[in-house]
């Protein structure tokens, strides 16, 4: 039995490019496992806050976040739905005698009427074999009428609450209901279990008069929800051309011809953010369509500021941000990218608290084993916050050698935060372990490199070695 809830999941979260604001939530004689991702303008994870909260009733707890999202409350069952939560919402979790946890919203809540409808009818449909290829029209059109049933009895509850609550509220979750439903429909497409060429055409002129009824005309996108289905339905379209090699070019010519606005924008910056890491022909021609077209000011300067490198610099405090060797030399980060111009800079950002990062750290001796007369250098940076704590490690774990130069941070905010965004007004939960490339002339490649322990993640490095100048 397919279950509409595991594809949910891969959706789940919505994005609003605002300051961070402050919600808090309040526990109920429970104790729950909380969780959080967050995520930037095109659905990029930049961090996550996992919390542990005791069973004590009254007790608040205060989650900063960007973006309306969802958080995860589980309970030793793990018997909770995701529950949507926006900057500066205050809501409480409790237990119910089931075991349950449930959520109140303040009673003038759209949100509380959506989380008692879901109590009511179920919070997801049950689609049973939901597989075109074991699946006739007729029941894919019982299918498609579930779905819409669940879609029109959910929007007929949000519009009893229209005088009472804020019109782009209410727009906002009209939205991300009917896209839920439309990625529901696209789910035997998402999910790979069926041949793209093998799609019948009843079911692909159903998917093409949903998405016309539930988009319509260009609307201001809000939701991740509403831009992911977006982002499959494009995938949807152009379906037959797809190969692997050419896909990025295939999408791109696609979101042109067959959107329009803000619709077609956030397209083609997604796609420019999704296939930058792949070093492909071209791209930067791209990025000058992508310039002359879109009209979106947010999607202008996501593009501008993190995807395209060809005029980037570092601003003063990064390049005077001191780092310590092991031997205990000290040196900066600019005479750090100018010690190693002329080779591709690989970084592993960690700390020896953190035990994914101790756990990967032979992985990347590995590349560096395996790569020691290319022209790359291997740079692993610690964020320990005492060089006591981080020598005592470079020991313990043999964090060093083989290949690779170590060096001290230490928990130096802004300067991370720099590296993960790219921006130096903006904040982000950091996470680690992070790697990035930088290329020959100390410029970004990637601040989001594949994992060492990835099979592929070599296959990137080998790439971007193809562009470094040979004497």
């Amino acid at each position: 039995m397919k279950n509409n809830l595991l594809y949910l999941c891969f959706f789940l979260f919505l994005s609003f490019a605002t300051k961070a604001q402050r919600s808090v939530v309040t526990t109920k004689d429970t104790s729950l496992i909380m969780h959080m991702n967050y995520y930037d303008d095109l659905l990029e994870n930049v961090g996550s806050v996992r919390k542990i909260l005791p069973n004590k009733g009254g007790e608040k707890y205060v989650f900063n976040h960007h973006f309306p999202t969802f958080i995860y409350p589980w309970g030793r069952e793990r018997k909770a739905n995701p529950i949507l939560i926006f900057p500066n919402d205050s809501i409480e979790l409790e237990k119910s005698k089931e075991g349950y946890i449930t959520c109140t919203f303040p009673q003038d809540s759209l949100r509380n009427a959506l989380a008692n409808f879901d109590r009511q009818y179920g919070s997801e449909i049950q689609v049973s074999g939901y597989s075109i290829q074991n699946m006739s029209k007729s029941e894919h059109l019982v299918v498609i009428h579930d779905i819409k049933a669940k879609m029109n009895r959910l929007l007929s509850t949000i519009f009893t609450y229209h005088p009472s609550v804020d019109s782009s509220l209410l727009r906002s979750t009209v939205q991300e209901v009917k896209s839920i439903a439309l990625s529901s429909v696209l789910i035997p497409f998402v999910s790979g279990s069926t041949d793209w060429r093998k799609f019948p055409q009843w079911y692909v002129d159903s998917v093409k008069l949903f998405k016309e009824e539930i988009f319509g005309a260009d609307t201001l996108i809000k939701g991740a929800e509403y831009r992911r289905a977006l982002f499959y339905y494009n995938q949807f379209l152009c379906r037959d051309s797809l190969n692997g090699s050419k896909d990025f070019y295939v999408q791109f010519n696609s979101a042109m011809l067959n959107f329009k606005g803000e619709h077609r924008d956030f397209l083609m910056a997604y796609l420019l953010n999704k296939y930058k890491i792949e070093n492909l022909p071209d791209f930067y021609d791209y990025v000058g369509i992508f310039y002359a077209n879109c009209q979106n000011e947010t999607f202008l300067k996501y593009v501008k500021d993190k995807i395209d490198d060809t005029n980037f610099t570092f601003p003063e405090f990064m390049l005077t941000q001191k780092l310590i060797h092991e031997n205990g030399q000290t040196t900066t980060w600019k005479d750090l990218l100018a010690q190693n111009k002329g080779k591709l800079i690989y970084f592993d950002f960690y700390a020896s608290w953190c035990p994914p990062c101790i756990f990967l750290t032979p992985y990347v001796k590995e590349h560096a084993k395996a790569l020691k007369d290319k022209p790359i250098v291997f740079i692993s940076i610690s964020s320990d916050k005492s060089i006591k704590v981080w020598k005592k490690a470079l020991a313990k774990y043999k964090l060093s050698g083989d290949g690779i130069q170590a060096y001290w941070l230490g928990n130096k905010t802004k300067f991370q935060n720099f590296l993960y965004t790219r921006r130096e007004n903006e904040k982000t939960s950091l996470s680690i372990p992070k790697y990035m490339i930088f290329d020959h002339k100390g410029n970004f490649i990637t601040s989001n490199a594949l994992q060492p322990h990835f099979k592929t993640s070599r296959k990137q490095i080998e790439i971007f070695l193809k562009d470094v100048p040979t004497e």
